[in-house]
């Protein structure tokens, strides 16, 4: 008897649960109101991966890294500054002065040439100076703005400004370039094909032929495979070294040094020769012993 009454009242309390719920959606639903004139004149299309917005799309892409692989593609220069010779005191050219003079040589061992191409004007006693880099079928490729020619008085011709540095360097306790203590005042040169560097003969990508042989103001440069060289008895062709002291010192030439001329390779654009003073005489140096450790090398 008793579950006969508990089952009539369990079902009247589910019911009326239910139909509570729903009076209350009716009563929000009804206080909730419509407004026609928010609605688009158009309907709006669901995006789809095709549709995606320039910006959204643009975030799935990396900023691209600048890199020189373009430069692959072109016949390109590489100078490289041999090692000064034939060092010696001079002390009658400037009385009263000591000067280093020297032999300098610089090498294109690059599969292109360096072409100097100038720009004379009437109006102006400089010129202006383009590099025109070759494609490997010798077609122009690229021609960039990289100095200036200017007439050199005492050689009588014109040079490229700022082709080479000249320096002196004194040396650190392990023999390391320490500090440029002496600089050469001339820094400007004329570019030209001086002889074939016969590092392979066989190798028919050298032109067997001079060609740049003129110090003018309208084309200057360096074959590949040659070698243009400054002798020592050439005015201006020094570092004035008066007063140094005794010791162990550093030549350095640097062709290029300022980067402008595109090039293949710009590690290879010093040249070294140590020497000595001893009494007022000089003397070619071995480079100074530098400790493994101190090289970066592992210990023998």
């Amino acid at each position: 008897m008793l579950d006969q009454v508990k089952k009539p009242f369990w079902v009247f309390l589910f019911l009326w649960v239910v139909l509570s719920g729903c009076a209350a959606k009716v009563q929000t639903a009804s206080r909730v109101t419509f407004d026609k004139s928010l609605m688009p004149e158009t309907p709006i299309p669901i995006p789809s991966p095709t549709m995606l917005p320039p910006t959204a799309a643009a975030t799935s892409t990396p900023t691209p890294v600048p890199t020189r692989t373009s430069t692959l593609s072109l016949a390109l220069p590489d100078l490289q500054t041999l090692a000064p010779s034939q060092l010696y005191l001079d002390e009658t050219t400037e009385p009263g002065r000591t000067l280093l003079r020297f032999t300098n040589s610089i090498w294109n061992r690059g599969t292109g040439p360096l072409e100097l191409i100038g720009h004379p004007n009437e109006t102006q006693e400089r010129v202006l100076i383009t590099q025109s880099v070759l494609s490997p079928d010798g077609e122009p490729a690229r021609e960039l703005e990289v100095g200036e020619f200017v007439f050199h008085g005492s050689h009588l011709h014109w040079h490229m400004q700022d082709f080479a540095l000249y320096e002196v360097w004194s040396l650190d306790d392990w023999g390391h370039l320490n500090e440029a203590i002496r600089t050469g005042r001339k820094i400007s040169f004329c570019v030209i094909d001086i002889y074939r560097a016969d590092e392979n003969p066989e190798d028919t990508t050298v032109p067997s032929l001079i060609g740049y042989p003129q110090c003018n103001n309208e084309r200057q440069g360096l074959s590949p495979g040659w070698v243009d060289t400054y002798a020592s008895n050439l005015p201006d062709q020094w570092v004035d070294v008066t007063e140094l002291v005794d010791g162990i010192y550093a030549l350095v030439s640097t062709v290029n040094p300022a980067g402008r001329i595109l090039e293949s390779d710009l590690e290879n654009n010093v040249g070294i020769t140590y020497f000595e003073l001893v009494g007022g005489r000089l003397r070619i140096a071995e480079p100074p012993y530098i400790p493994p450790d101190l090289r970066g090398l592992p210990e023998e």
